[in-house]
């Protein structure tokens, strides 16, 4: 008579376990993959926004944050207070980005208090309970003036202009990253680890310079075609995924858009290429989140609300 050992293949909820009867021997590991995780934001409140990339995002149910400047609110190619007003009834947020969209640290403390405080206060006005700012030209987010007058005014603030929004190693996967020096992005963390941890400024505002990129300015800086452009978005949302888990967000890209139509602006981009780059964080399964998503508390520092 032969004896033949009985060998079972459990697979159960992204996790594969192997038992061996003929030994005691459980081997278990995770087939989970990282999140894949996206901010998608508008400045200036342009109306080809509303126009051209708010039905691209309606096709696929993703929600925005959209940056206005108050002054500049039914004036030529700009979005009116009836557009806004739709935008956030539709689930996408409203946040401020001054009242004039002047360089903050150009101007006096009381015209810097003006842009910032009464942007909120005109925003209120109309409608709007907003919590983020987001700095004109990125400038001023190194003043220690200006981020006390943002800090007392709002809850978070998005600047420029790196290709990853970093969470302060959050978990060992994303300290682990680092070793690896071959990645530009995880050079970007070391410098990060080394530099802005030595930053008492960085440090004593991290929630008033949240990094995004404006993915536009590559065209500027070096001519780049639609289908290089494309390939950079790729690599820039892609970067993100040897800093997170299947349950944690260490890093996102937080992706800053300007007008979106068919001119040759320099902070434009084609409605198509705009739709390529929506249709593929929808395809490749990505988790698309707002500003209001970013949160701070004293245990888990700045994350993702849930991750």
């Amino acid at each position: 008579m032969e004896i033949f050992t009985m060998y079972y293949l459990i697979i159960y909820s992204f996790e594969m376990i192997i038992l061996l009867f003929s030994s005691p021997i459980l081997i278990s590991y995770s087939l989970a993959e990282p999140i894949k995780a996206a901010i998608i934001t508008f400045d200036d409140g342009m109306l080809s926004q509303f126009t051209y990339a708010k039905p691209i995002l309606d096709n696929y149910n993703f929600k925005a944050t959209f940056y206005i400047i108050c002054n500049s609110v039914d004036k030529e190619n700009r979005m009116n207070w009836n557009n806004i007003q739709t935008l956030e009834e539709e689930g996408h947020e409203i946040g401020s980005h001054s009242m004039n969209h002047k360089r903050l640290s150009k101007l006096s403390e009381e015209n810097i208090k003006y842009e910032i405080i009464e942007s909120k206060r005109c925003l209120q006005e109309n409608g709007f309970n907003v919590t983020s700012f987001s700095f004109p030209y990125n400038d001023g987010d190194n003043n220690e003036s200006i981020l006390k007058i943002i800090a007392d005014n709002y809850y978070i603030a998005r600047t420029a202009s790196e290709p990853l929004m970093l969470f302060q190693c959050r978990s060992e996967t994303v300290e682990n990253s680092v070793e690896d020096n071959d990645n530009k992005y995880e050079n970007q963390f070391h410098k990060y680890l080394t530099e802005n941890n030595e930053n008492e400024l960085q440090s004593d505002f991290k929630r008033y310079t949240i990094t995004g990129l404006s993915h536009e300015a590559y065209k500027k800086s070096g001519g780049h075609s639609d289908e290089e452009m494309f390939e950079q978005f790729i690599e820039i949302v892609e970067s993100q995924t040897k800093y997170n888990t299947e349950t944690t967000i260490g890093a996102i890209p937080i992706l800053i858009y300007h007008s979106v139509d068919y001119s040759v602006d320099d902070y434009s981009i084609n409605p198509n290429l705009f739709e390529k780059e929506i249709e593929y964080l929808f395809e490749n399964g990505y988790k698309i989140f707002q500003m209001k998503d970013v949160v701070y508390d004293n245990e888990e520092g700045l994350h993702i609300q849930g991750h």
